[in-house]
């Protein structure tokens, strides 16, 4: 088992990629997430958050930067990968995300960002 990503507090919808609207002029889009354990036999510990880009030949995951949650709130926004708390339960934890597209030529949808969680995981 794994930590899952989810775009709702219930953990009833998957987030397997980040898909973001941006007008040409540039914007930024945020977004609350959910990282959760549905495995009570491990625990995770040293749990790092980052972003990849899917796609060779661009990189576009200097976009995102991350932020814990501050009572349902962003906190301050950082570069990544953003620390969280250690999980052995399968509560939902949840931190922020925001994409931030540059001032380009022409509107574009970006389908290829995607979360990678790095951690240790312990049986229980």
């Amino acid at each position: 088992m794994a930590l899952l990503f989810y775009t709702d507090q219930t953990l009833s919808t998957e987030l397997v990629t980040l898909t973001t609207e941006h007008a040409s002029t540039g914007e930024a889009v945020e977004a609350r997430v959910f990282i959760a354990n549905l495995d009570p036999a491990f625990r995770y510990e040293q749990i790092l958050i980052s972003a990849e880009d899917t796609e060779l030949s661009t990189n576009e995951a200097g976009w995102i930067t991350l932020a814990p949650d501050n009572a349902g709130t962003a906190g301050t926004y950082q570069a990544e990968p953003l620390a969280i708390a250690d999980i052995s339960d399968n509560a939902p934890y949840s931190f922020w995300v925001r994409v931030t597209t540059p001032d380009v030529g022409t509107a574009q949808n970006k389908t290829d960002l995607r979360l990678n969680a790095t951690f240790k995981e312990y049986a229980v």
